[in-house]
């Protein structure tokens, strides 16, 4: 098994339908950057990323091993068909399973997502709500403290509807 021939037909493939690297992670549910290294060659998808790609590409297991097309008894090279005459004609769009995943798997892997992007912005929201909780506690007293309870609440509120607006509008299309 050859990682840099599998990598260059996953990259070929990829291309081939139109795809940008993490686009087809989002399918996977993996990150762009995992495959990057898969095209690279320095890293080798586990089975079932395999079983997902041959899916999500209309070809075999073994043609992604491989690295290369082959000919099957339908007259098919990998997701082209050879009609009689000579010519090439890609197979419907239905023909390809969109993702190898379920609803469930994919809004994991976008909250994930979604979380490493704001993560920052979330933390620094916390703190400064904390300090001025606290400076208003020393300054006002208890109603502070129970103004910032609420401030937190809403933030959380928020930052929770932000989440699954982002998740949604990505696992559903």
């Amino acid at each position: 098994m050859d990682k840099g021939k599998t990598g260059r037909y996953i990259a070929a493939r990829r291309r081939a339908a139109g795809l940008t690297q993490e686009q087809l992670g989002e399918r996977l549910g993996v990150s762009y950057k995992t495959v990057s290294r898969w095209e690279r060659g320095t890293y080798m998808p586990d089975i079932e990323m395999l079983e997902a790609l041959a899916a999500t590409f209309s070809v075999t297991v073994d043609e992604i091993i491989a690295g290369e097309d082959k000919i099957n008894a339908r007259g098919v090279v990998g997701d082209v068909n050879i009609n009689t005459d000579g010519a090439t004609a890609k197979p419907d769009a239905d023909d390809a399973a969109p993702s190898a995943f379920t609803v469930g798997d994919r809004a994991a892997y976008f909250k994930r997502k979604w979380l490493r992007d704001h993560i920052a912005f979330i933390v620094t929201v916390y703190v400064v709500i904390a300090a001025v909780g606290i400076f208003a506690v020393l300054r006002v007293g208890t109603v502070a403290a129970v103004l910032m309870a609420l401030a937190s609440a809403a933030a959380a509120v928020y930052f929770r509807n932000s989440m699954m607006a982002y998740v949604e509008a990505r696992v559903w299309k």
